[in-house]
């Protein structure tokens, strides 16, 4: 983790920037990025879940990911009224809000990719498959053993979704939007026809959204 935060603040220097926005939910990389910058003398802002921004109504531990995203859903579809947010990241999230930018409630889950890992890390036999992500996926019970798991693992992720979208619609309106985000995103597409919208740059869109109302980026909010 110091190499990689090492390695980003390097770039960020070698691009003859002097300020940077930090949106991240690990604490222990939020610091070592931060050390890194700090000593390249470039200044940076740390966006959180309690920094000023458009969302509002939400719980103090709702972490920032999903806030930059729902930001970013509101900026870029700005004529959805009702927003569900998908982001099928290291956890899959649901992430409501209006318009206005107030917080409609969500759920969270693990994500389709930590599926893969717990099978194999907390099983004898079965095989680490994760890699494997992009194979077809059969609608029919399998007859192997690679097949169960990627199918079976990709439609039950697909049926949690619908599931979460069925439950949405039916206490915020049959009109609210679906956008999702993040990336196991592709992986899943292909095999639901719930989604309105597929924008993988939607939490970067909303960081940038948010890091313009706090006004961290001189001369460009």
């Amino acid at each position: 983790m110091v190499n990689a935060s090492a390695g980003i603040a390097e770039r960020v220097h070698a691009a003859k920037e002097t300020s940077l926005v930090v949106c991240s939910v690990v604490p222990t990389a939020t610091k070592k990025m931060k050390r890194c910058l700090s000593e390249l003398e470039i200044d940076t802002h740390q966006i959180t879940a309690q920094s000023p921004h458009v969302i509002h109504g939400h719980y103090p531990t709702i972490g920032i990911d999903r806030i930059a995203s729902a930001a970013g859903a509101i900026q870029r579809f700005p004529k959805e009224d009702v927003l569900l947010v998908f982001d099928f990241g290291t956890a899959t999230t649901l992430t409501a809000v209006d318009k206005s930018g107030k917080f409609l409630g969500g759920f969270i889950s693990l994500g389709l990719g930590k599926i893969f890992d717990s099978l194999h890390r907390y099983t004898a036999q079965l095989p680490d498959l994760k890699q494997a992500l992009g194979t077809a996926v059969v609608g029919i019970p399998c007859f192997d053993t690679d097949s169960a798991i990627i199918s079976g693992s990709v439609l039950g992720h697909v049926g949690l979704f619908e599931k979460w979208v069925s439950h949405g619609r039916q206490e915020l309106g049959r009109e609210s939007a679906v956008i999702v985000t993040g990336g196991y995103a592709r992986y899943l597409t292909p095999y639901t026809k719930e989604i309105d919208y597929l924008e993988p740059n939607l939490t970067l869109i909303g960081i940038n959204l948010l890091a313009d109302e706090a006004m961290v980026l001189e001369g460009q909010a």
